[in-house]
């Protein structure tokens, strides 16, 4: 035990201290606090006016918004687990640091335990502080004491995360050894099977259009509990449990609330216990397998290595240097293939939400922003995975292209030009397969509109991995795990709302408008998406020049 404090004292000591306190630390010290602040407060805020709306505008009750609550914590879940898992397998196995632990009289399982928690804090600080300002909304919005918001945050917030990620952890160790036995690309291509059928075997089950379909036949008692419209499958998962608690602790009802405390207090002692115990069987081994998830037969043919490192011109090859860098590195590969996986599945979900079947201009407007939303979320989390820490990972031979007769501005402009097409490419997809059925008269204005706007969350990603860059560090994953990433993750945060915020009243009386008269003057919605287009190549001058700035300062 006194291996672990002495270790964690400078792990903390190496966090905190900074050797020299220069002007533009204190500037990024400062603007990153205020980032926190400001995006803690409009959580706040946020989880007051979607509590609001929920209740009193589209007046769907108690039970329909702590279902809603329930599949927001299912994903947030499969984050956390799918997070963890990718994660631990840079934390626990390619970090530096383990190299040189394992060189000191220091126990393995000792190694490990300190690597959890590191994996923990890595994979769910950020949301961690997300949900710390939301719940505390919730708090206030059905004016629960101080004392009910702790025990939200230690009886259910932290074993669920515990839960989320120690299952995370284990499945990584898991796969490691099985992969010594049957080869990775069984295991991995086994594992995403099962968390695709999954995923679609709880959408299948619980439709969120369906229940509230059958909830509001009960119009007006809304608020008492549905228990024969959940199917019996879903109440063993963490999610329902936690939902289910919220809705008795808001309805004072603390002996069903101690039920669901006990289930979450329970599984997480559980698979934490199954972690430790498989850190201590297995870890030490694991590791000692030095094992690649990239096997010799899922690598580029050598032939087209060959013909690829023959690049002679100077722009060009570093654009190829990036490539084989990024094919060499299974962690980069992995994460990719994960996210695409993701993306097929929003996809595939998303094309089947129509407008026929919707009545209410108030709930196609929230799912029409929240598409939107959500597509803009899902290109800021490509961009902080691997935009941000695009500039960092030159490492320190970076000192070579800058010596060399090379322009750095066309380095950085090449790499940002490359960033945004693909991510353009993606979001253009997303957009397209989302609204094909719930507004497909918006679907060129939406294309349009989002070329700007994906190109302001790339270039702000970008910007802020030159500003905050770290040459030292050689995992992405950590990259796009630090405080600079966190801070441009609440950026991009920041300006999403705004969006939101400058769309909501047009958006709103379009589909007013549409489901009354069928016709609509779309002058609003044009100046609102104006202002909106003008705002996003404001963002993308700023953080391109200063990014630009930042990277030519002494290296």
């Amino acid at each position: 035990m006194n291996q672990i404090l002495v270790i964690i004292k400078y792990k903390l000591t190496a966090y905190f201290r900074t050797t020299n306190i220069t002007l533009s630390e204190i500037v990024k010290n400062s603007a990153g606090t205020l980032v926190y602040a400001g995006f803690a407060a409009g959580a706040f805020f946020f989880s007051l006016s979607v509590l609001d709306f929920v209740l009193q505008k589209a007046r769907l009750g108690y039970f329909l918004l702590h279902e809603f609550i329930s599949i927001i914590f299912f994903i947030f879940f499969l984050a956390i687990n799918v997070g963890n898992i990718i994660v631990s397998w840079s934390t626990l196995y390619k970090s530096a640091e383990v190299s040189f632990l394992f060189t000191k009289p220091v126990k393995p399982f000792k190694i490990f335990i300190i690597k959890y928690f590191d994996n923990l804090f890595y994979s769910s600080s950020t949301l961690m502080m997300i949900l710390f300002a939301l719940f505390l909304g919730y708090t206030v919005y059905f004016n629960l004491s101080f004392a009910d918001f702790i025990l939200i945050i230690f009886l259910y917030l932290i074993p669920f995360i515990i839960i989320a990620s120690s299952l995370g952890v284990s499945i990584m160790i898991i796969v490691v050894k099985l992969s010594a036995l049957y080869g990775a690309r069984k295991v991995l291509i086994f594992l995403c099977v099962i968390y695709l059928f999954s995923l679609f075997l709880f959408f299948k089950v619980s439709s969120p259009v369906l229940l509230v379909r059958k909830v509001m036949e009960y119009y007006p008692f809304t608020d008492q509990y549905f228990s024969d419209l959940i199917p019996s499958a879903l109440k063993y998962l963490p999610n329902r449990w936690f939902a289910d608690s919220l809705y008795w602790i808001v309805n004072e009802d603390y002996t069903n609330a101690a039920a669901g405390s006990v289930y979450l207090l329970s599984a997480a002692a559980l698979l934490f216990g199954l972690t430790i115990f498989l850190g201590h069987r297995w870890y030490y081994k694991t590791w000692l397998m030095n094992f690649s998830f990239v096997s010799p037969k899922t690598k580029l043919k050598r032939s087209l290595l060959e013909k690829i490192d023959t690049v002679k011109h100077k722009y060009l090859s570093i654009m190829v240097k990036d490539f084989l860098l990024f094919v060499r590195d299974s962690t980069q590969v992995i994460h990719l293939s994960v996210f695409v996986l993701l993306l097929l599945i929003f996809v595939s979900s998303a094309s089947g939400i129509s407008i026929s079947n919707l009545s209410d201009p108030y709930m196609i407007t929230m799912i029409y922003l929240a598409l939107q939303l959500f597509n803009l979320l899902l290109i800021t989390t490509l961009s902080l995975r691997f935009v941000f820490p695009y500039i960092s990972l030159e490492g320190k031979a970076f000192w070579k292209i800058r010596s060399s007769t090379i322009d750095l501005s066309y380095i950085y402009n090449i790499k940002l030009f490359f960033s945004i097409i693909a991510m353009v490419i993606s979001g253009e997809t997303l957009i397209y397969f989302s609204f094909i059925k719930l507004a497909p008269h918006l679907i060129v204005k939406n294309m349009l509109i989002f070329i700007p706007g994906i190109s302001a969350i790339v270039t702000l990603n970008y910007a802020m991995g030159s500003i905050f860059s770290n040459y030292k560090e050689k995992n992405a994953i950590r990259l796009a795990s630090s405080r600079g990433a966190t801070i441009t993750f609440l950026l991009c945060i920041v300006y999403m709302l705004f969006m939101i915020i400058m769309t909501f009243n047009p958006v709103l009386a379009h589909f007013e408008s549409i489901l009354k008269h069928g016709n609509y003057d779309h002058r609003n919605l044009n100046t609102a998406y104006s202002y909106f287009v003008l705002f996003s190549v404001t963002v993308t001058a700023v953080f391109y020049s200063a990014g630009l700035k930042a990277i030519k300062k002494d290296f």
